[in-house]
């Protein structure tokens, strides 16, 4: 099923040039944590263009290795508004954050960042590019480097400093010339990708602001700014951000497309060779509404598997809009014909929810209530008796209740035995827990009378309970003796010997 891009969860956050690009020193002050207990202030340029200095000392702390470095650096009077740090000494190597950053990286990644390993490189950096980089090296000190200690993932530190950084990432990566490029918020997306691995990080990621145009940059943003007041407001990026995002896939296209036709058009993209996710998200969603973007976006968490909000079931219908006739039943028909077809079409899910598309407005919630209760059974079964069971040894009682809603038992109808003979034969056909398995237990059940079927019920879940009360019991015939004595009545006439 169709992602969200990278681009919103990871690196695109650092692209934010707009206010942040004009924070290389001058107008503002940045704020160093020491990292022996109190944080030191230096200032930026006076905004009015003046080389005011400064008036007091500047101190650099090296965030990885624990040292401290740096002296007074003096100036001019403090006249109005922020001061200027001045390097009024030998030119230095590094004269910009982002190589300093890559001096970082390549000193002590191979050191593990042991202590001291970046002392050198801060010597080496002209104090803007540190006032810049100190920041983040304490972020990553105090935040990635604890985290990421006892890690195997080799994407740890960058996962973490993109996650947990941003905020000092940001002003760091943009500390660069204007950028003059053509390349679009999408394709700088895609570029920030590409510089996972690569040896000079910093000066990849600064490379993809470089080369995009003026739109792109300030979608990117846009985007950065409100990921980073996310992240510190413990949002969820992909939710609060959602309009941003847009703007960045877009760059202010619409047409007249529903919400629901994504599906379809991102289907057919990705069936090209060369159909990557993140372009067939940037062909389709462009040819939505303004409104069908939003609801898309807004869903999409929900029909990635995201079912923690509450209300993804009416964001998922907001998107879909169901407007046919079909029942609950006979929409688990089609679902099944498409799960059928996915091996020869890839992904099925702009099939499936083509199938509930067709169902009334009334039925279509019923649906998506068996989808959600039947796939989020996964807890331990019941011991006999237990009102409410749930397990991976057998569907939740949420589950079943969602089907036998779904399936609308009469009162008259087929009796146990023939429910359960129904039933197994569901098991034969679908195996276990597939999405395809749904409609056929709800099928049996709409056949038997809802008496019979709750009888069924009964008997499943005392089976259930019983084989876990077995488990670790040696006793002869343990499961039968505990199913005779808790539903034993019911359990002969649902499955006579």
């Amino acid at each position: 099923m169709m992602r969200i891009p990278k681009l919103i969860v990871a690196l695109a956050a650092v692209a934010a040039l707009g206010a942040c690009s004009s924070d290389d020193g001058s107008g503002g002050k940045t704020t160093t944590t020491d990292t022996a207990g109190g944080s030191d202030t230096t200032g930026g340029s006076d905004s009015t263009g003046g080389s005011d200095g400064t008036g007091g000392d500047t101190t650099g702390v090296d965030s990885v290795g624990g040292d401290t470095t740096g002296g007074d650096t003096t100036g001019g009077d403090t006249t109005g508004g922020d001061t200027t740090v001045e390097d009024t000494g030998p030119a230095k190597k590094y004269n910009s954050c982002p190589e300093l950053g890559d001096c970082v990286l390549a000193a002590c990644a191979p050191k593990g960042f042991a202590d001291g390993c970046s002392t050198q490189c801060i010597e080496d950096s002209a104090q803007p590019a540190i006032n810049k980089g100190l920041p983040l090296l304490s972020c990553v000190q105090k935040t990635c480097l604890p985290k990421c200690k006892d890690s195997t993932d080799p994407g740890c530190l960058n996962s973490c400093m993109s996650e947990e950084c941003v905020a000092d990432l940001v002003p760091c990566i943009t500390d660069i010339p204007e950028p003059k490029g053509d390349k679009t918020c999408m394709e700088a997306g895609s570029c920030f990708d590409s510089c996972e691995g690569k040896p000079n990080t910093f000066a990849c990621l600064s490379g993809c602001v470089a080369t995009t145009d003026k739109a792109g940059v300030e979608a990117l943003s846009a985007m950065a700014k409100c990921m980073a007041t996310a992240i510190k407001d413990g949002k969820d990026p992909e939710e609060a951000c959602a309009q941003e995002f847009i703007g960045c896939v877009v760059s202010g296209k619409s047409g007249d497309a529903k919400c629901i036709d994504f599906f379809s058009c991102h289907s057919e993209c990705a069936a090209k060779s060369e159909g990557s996710d993140d372009a067939c998200f940037a062909e389709c969603l462009p040819k939505l509404t303004k409104e069908a973007q939003g609801q898309l976006i807004a869903a999409a968490p929900c029909f990635e598997g995201g079912g923690d909000d509450p209300k993804c079931g009416e964001k998922m219908l907001a998107c879909i809009d169901p407007s046919g006739t079909e029942t609950c039943l006979s929409t688990f028909g089609c679902v099944e014909a498409c799960n059928a077809k996915a091996g020869e079409n890839g992904d099925p899910g702009a099939c499936i929810f083509g199938c509930i598309g067709k169902t009334s407005k009334e039925e279509a919630p019923l649906v998506l209530g068996v989808m959600k209760a039947c796939d989020d059974g996964d807890e331990a079964a019941p011991a006999p008796g237990e009102a409410t069971p749930t397990g991976d040894k057998g569907p939740t009682k949420a589950c079943v209740d969602s089907i036998f809603a779904c399936a609308k038992p009469a009162e008259t109808g087929e009796n146990c035995a023939q429910v359960g003979a129904c039933m197994a034969k569901c098991d034969s056909d679908n195996g276990e827990g597939g999405d395809g398995g749904f409609g056929c237990p709800a099928q049996c059940a709409a056949k038997g009378a809802k008496a019979e079927v709750e009888k069924f019920v009964t008997v499943m879940f005392c089976d259930q309970g019983c084989a876990k009360q077995c488990e670790s019991s040696s006793e002869e015939g343990c499961k039968d003796k505990c199913i005779a004595s808790t539903c034993g009545a019911e359990a002969a006439a649902c499955f006579p010997k």
